[in-house]
């Protein structure tokens, strides 16, 4: 799991960087929440979907206890041409942050 908390960790690092495009930012935030979400997934079940897969991320995010709502929200509307429908920006970053605890409190555990 640890190379799936790193690679969240650059994802969460770009957002947090500085100045990017709305969409590029609300990007970075759910691909740091959903890679961390993948570390906590077998590698079989990694490789029988496509990505994002929402289906996935709520299996992941039920095992966890994490609301799935907002990543689902971005999933279902990430190949909008507009934003009308992607989740706001401040609800996606603590969705990033809320899974990414609950994944680092899981491997405390």
């Amino acid at each position: 799991m640890n190379a799936f908390m790193r690679l969240s960790d650059s994802y969460l690092a770009d957002a947090e960087r500085g100045p990017q495009s709305t969409r590029g930012l609300k990007t970075c935030y759910f691909e740091a929440g959903y890679i961390a979400l993948l570390g906590t997934r077998s590698a079989i079940e990694r490789r029988s979907v496509d990505h994002p897969s929402a289906q996935l991320l709520k299996r992941a995010c039920e095992a966890l206890d994490v609301a799935a709502g907002i990543g689902s929200q971005y999933v279902a509307h990430q190949y909008a041409p507009d934003d009308d429908g992607l989740p706001d920006l401040d609800a996606l970053r603590e969705w990033a942050l809320d899974v990414r605890r609950a994944v680092l409190a899981q491997g405390a555990s």
